[in-house]
């Protein structure tokens, strides 16, 4: 793909759209909760519809052609936000000049499975994935700035969330819930101050919720809900879902697997190392300015042991899941499909490589600057 001209970007679920195609489009559906499909028949019209066929339609009677329209919405928006999120994450978690917090965002970005993503042209669930760092990261600071223009910037973000990839929402979401629960202590003070932000992004999408989810008539699949798919979308296998290593690299064919590379097992290796350091969260005994200043680089202070666990548990749960019902364990994800709510909007399951990567992105830079701190500051003392 050439990305510094104006050639159209198209692969995989992406589409090109041609003029006509988009003069075609009108600002709101023919009837209110449907759009019309390209076979002909009425379909739910989801928040992602709406988006992508209104700005098509804004751009295109500005006078943008569609290769400059998926650029200017699209490509680089995620491209963007993915960098951006992700590093406000790392400041919000590495205070003072970590040497190594600008590790989170290479993690992030450059992973097998948002790279596949977008060459696959899944964009709305990379658009999802570019949010959800600056998701936890607005939650993570909120106790200490609760300010209205702080909720209201969550708001925003989760709303354009469910609006674009309510799936990525979801595991956000329990992301979040679980950081309060499991690291925070589950203070009434956070589900006061989440609840607004929720009740936020939940209205501003009422406008196709309501529909989508009352409006009767859609054409779904009869076997969209049968767990039968999940064999089907299995690809992963425990050791790649661990090493974040997506099953289709790097060609990125559908159905089409290969066999795991050792150099990825760096990553794993790396990110659950930081249980080690759980309990060496301070350098004692350092004296002399050279060496505080050394330490200062490598500050870790809103890294708590809590938060090392944490993300540890849930790498190990996205790694779990994204192999789908591929062993060891596959009826688990069967069972789960079944019968929790929710689970059936996951019939592929790579969705949850997104809790892998971002724990690996918090992770692998904790891992590193202990490492540092043990083998380089710790010289300078002997």
């Amino acid at each position: 793909m050439n990305w510094l001209d104006l050639n159209p970007l198209a692969a995989g679920d992406w589409l090109y759209l041609f003029e006509e195609t988009i003069r075609s489009f009108s600002f709101w559906p023919e009837r209110w909760g449907y759009h019309y499909s390209g076979m002909g028949g009425p379909n739910y019209a989801s928040g992602l519809v709406y988006f992508f066929t209104t700005t098509a339609k804004l751009f295109n009677s500005l006078g943008a052609s569609w290769p400059l329209i998926e650029r200017l919405v699209w490509f680089g928006p995620i491209f963007g936000l993915t960098l951006f999120s992700s590093f406000f994450l790392a400041k919000q978690l590495f205070t003072g000049k970590s040497l190594f917090y600008w590790l989170t965002p290479v993690l992030y970005f450059f992973n097998t499975y948002f790279l596949l993503l977008i060459d696959g042209g899944q964009l709305g669930v990379a658009f999802g994935y570019s949010l959800a760092p600056l998701i936890l990261g607005f939650l993570v600071s909120l106790p200490k700035n609760h300010r209205w223009p702080r909720r209201l910037m969550i708001g925003l973000a989760f709303g354009l969330q469910i609006l674009l990839e309510p799936r990525i929402f979801l595991l956000t979401l329990g992301t979040v819930l679980g950081y309060f629960i499991l690291v925070a202590g589950a203070k009434k003070v956070y589900g006061l101050l989440l609840f607004w932000p929720l009740l936020l992004a939940l209205t501003v999408n009422l406008f196709w919720l309501w529909p989508a989810l009352t409006v009767k008539g859609g054409a779904l699949p009869p076997d969209y809900g049968t767990a039968g798919w999940i064999g089907f979308l299995s690809f992963a296998n425990f050791s790649g879902t661990l090493s974040l290593l997506h099953p289709n690299w790097p060609e990125n064919i559908f159905g089409k697997t290969y066999l795991l590379r050792p150099e990825f097992l760096i990553l794993p290796m790396l990110a659950f190392s930081s249980l080690l350091f759980i309990n060496h969260s301070r350098v004692n005994g350092l004296t002399g300015s050279k060496i505080k200043r050394l330490s200062s680089l490598i500050n870790n202070s809103l890294i708590t042991n809590k938060t090392i666990l944490y993300f540890n548990l849930l790498a190990l749960l996205g790694a779990f899941l994204a192999k789908g019902s591929t062993s060891p364990f596959g009826q688990v994800y069967l069972w789960l499909f079944d019968y929790l709510p929710g689970m059936k909007l996951f019939r592929d399951p790579t969705k949850f490589y997104t809790l892998v990567a971002l724990s690996y992105s918090v992770l692998i830079p904790y891992s590193l600057s202990k490492i540092y701190k043990l083998f380089f500051v710790k010289k300078l003392t002997s």
